[in-house]
């Protein structure tokens, strides 16, 4: 073993652990270590790594390059099948791999910069480009609300913007940055004017950092500012395949046009063509490549937001047809009450006292058939995604009147303790009420007749504890387990979606939420949330 002048520490060859010996057992086994996996796909990395910023070319199939592995020929026998032409191929690639990697090691230490280094600017900046993709998904809560969602998308992807300039990547002496992959990810997320404000922080930042040529650089934003403007205004693509292809080439004609139109302005376009501009060209490409994958991430969380939106809004026709039958019910008690004692008002033996008496009992059942119908309405409208502070009380009483119909058309009884009063939540009061709702309509749905369901409110430290339970059929272990889960129910026509919405909007509300059950005994849901501050 002996060790250069570069510090890299070099064995003797040795045939049972060379890298053409390994790669040749993993081609005739068929089978690859997994403990091999991270190295070779590391070597590999690298080898592309060096040959883009040692300005290297590939060596042919069988060509020897002094220093490096000779590759040798297969013999002709093994030329016959196809999936041999291509084994050797790939045998060819990772062999110069392996020799690339230790010349990347030469390489980056005789620029000054280790291997480290360069991975560590690829990552920070990686960290700096995705930071506004976990913000999205909650921007899209606003995205009813133009101007906020549109100040929150400049803000975040200005921020990027910011950071991608300021930390650069260097590479071959080359000074290059990902500035372009926010702005225009921003530019097509957030419009018109958040294009405007993005690219005029850029040239803001630029002139701050004290870059040359203000001014021309400024001249030669100009193309790409319009070409986007362009694109936003009549360029409609309508499926995802289409977004992330016109992302992709307008990010690669934005930054191609920035870089031209620089160099034309500043008389130095043959020092474009004749200074790697092979390598500067592979980096736009993967910079417009980018731009393309951020709008499939991008256009994927929108999806998955809507699906979930569409789901809740189901549930909630879901629980409402259930409950109109009970509805229904109800009010055809009060209903009959009433026709009965007006048909006892038309007779003429009654004195004024059994009168009044009678319109009294037709006004209270009137009156509770109104309250039974202007609940079913309240639960029945479009939801206006509003948080606010709920007073917990309040909304246990108005689930509960909305059961009772349930329960009593399946002779269920419905009992509530209030324990301590004056608990305040912070949240969407539409959607708790959806949550309590299906949880109790499941509960009733578990039970036979003469079932009980109680509901409780209680305080317990810094929480809001609400209990629902019932003295059902209960549930096993791994039932247990599985529920919240989409398409697992207990019921034979249910398909577990109901549950599973009531315990996202209970965890997106700070709350947790706990199951006990016991077969043939009953099961208790024990939900907490957090009190509001105020109160």
């Amino acid at each position: 073993m002996c060790r250069s002048g570069c510090g890299l520490v070099h064995s003797p060859p040795d045939v049972k652990s060379s890298c053409r010996y390994r790669l040749h057992t993993w081609f005739v086994s068929g089978t690859i270590p997994f403990w091999q996996i991270i190295p070779l796909l590391e070597r590999v990395f690298c080898s592309c790594l060096y040959i883009f910023v040692s300005d290297g070319r590939q060596p042919r199939y069988g060509e020897d390059r002094g220093d490096e592995l000779r590759i040798r020929p297969f013999p002709k026998s093994d030329r016959r099948s196809v999936s041999k032409r291509l084994g050797r191929l790939t045998f060819s690639y990772l062999l110069y791999g392996h020799s690339c990697y230790n010349k990347l090691c030469v390489y980056s230490l005789s620029r000054g910069r280790s291997m480290l280094a360069y991975l560590k600017d690829f990552l920070l900046n990686l960290f700096f480009i995705l930071f506004p993709i976990v913000f999205y998904p909650h921007l899209l809560k606003i995205e009813r609300k133009p101007f906020v969602f549109n100040l929150l998308v400049f803000l975040l992807f200005s921020v990027t913007l910011i950071c991608t300039m300021s930390f650069p990547v260097e590479i071959n002496g080359m000074i290059f940055d990902f500035r372009i992959i926010p702005l225009i990810v921003g530019s097509i997320l957030g419009g018109i004017y958040v294009t405007i404000f993005l690219f005029i922080d850029l040239i803001v930042y630029r002139y701050l950092q004290g870059a040359p040529n203000p001014l021309m650089y400024s001249f030669s934003v100009i193309p790409s500012v319009l070409l986007l403007l362009y694109y936003l205004k009549y360029c409609k693509p309508s499926t995802v395949y289409q977004k992330i292809v016109s992302a992709v080439g307008v990010g690669f004609l934005a930054r191609l046009l920035i870089l031209i139109t620089y160099y034309l302005a500043t008389n130095n376009i043959v020092s474009l063509f004749t200074n790697n501009f092979a390598s500067t060209l592979f980096l736009i490409v993967i910079q417009s490549i980018c731009c393309g994958l951020y709008i499939w991430a991008a256009e994927y969380f929108r999806a998955n937001f809507y699906i979930q939106q569409q789901l809740q809004h189901s549930e909630k026709i879901k629980i409402i047809s259930d409950i109109a039958a009970s509805v229904a019910h109800e009010i055809r008690n009060p209903l009959t009450s009433v026709r009965g004692f007006i048909q006892l008002l038309g007779s003429g033996d009654l004195n004024q006292e059994k009168k009044t008496y009678y319109q009294k009992i037709c006004l209270e059942e009137l009156d509770r058939a109104q309250k039974i119908i202007s609940d079913y309405l309240s639960l029945a409208k479009p939801d206006p995604e509003n948080n606010e502070i709920i007073e917990l009380e309040q909304e246990l009483q108005y689930a509960s009147n909305i059961l009772n119909s349930y329960a009593n058309y399946q002779n269920i009884e419905i009992n509530i303790t209030i324990k301590d009063r004056d608990l305040f939540i912070y949240g969407d009061k539409f959607k708790l009420r959806q949550a309590i709702i299906n949880i109790g309509k499941n509960a009733i749905e578990a039970m036979t007749e003469d079932g009980l369901l109680e509901l409780e409110l209680v305080k317990l430290k810094k929480s809001a504890v609400l209990i629902v339970k019932d003295n059902g059929i209960g549930m096993s272990l791994e039932q247990i387990n599985r529920l919240g889960t989409p398409y697992y129910s207990t019921k034979d026509k249910g398909t577990g979606l109901g549950t599973m919405v009531s315990f996202s909007i209970i965890r997106k509300m700070q709350g947790t939420i706990e199951v006990h059950s016991e077969k043939w005994k009953g099961t208790t849901f024990t939900i907490a949330f957090p009190l509001h501050g105020d109160h």
